[in-house]
């Protein structure tokens, strides 16, 4: 997807999306939250990420992190020669 279709269908501009997009590199994943109560998380695959792998589902927040770890760990298997 180009910028020009993110910023469409985010209905952002190009400074804050350039800014959200560092503040999840920094992190090292993406979490959303939906009004409907379900969690998506999503982690890179690879460095320089070549994809990526994510889950969602409703789950407490005491389950974040470890559901974050299993993923980084799929996500290193998948980047692994």
């Amino acid at each position: 997807m180009s910028k020009a279709e993110l910023l469409r269908s985010f209905g952002e501009d190009g400074d804050s999306l350039d800014a959200e997009l560092a503040e999840v590199r920094k992190r090292g994943y993406e979490r959303l939250r939906r009004s409907d109560g379900e969690e998506s998380l999503a982690v890179p695959v690879g460095s320089p990420a070549i994809a990526g792998l994510a889950l969602s589902g409703r789950m407490a927040e005491e389950q974040i992190q470890v559901r974050l770890e299993e993923l980084r760990d799929v996500a290193a298997r998948l980047a692994a020669p």
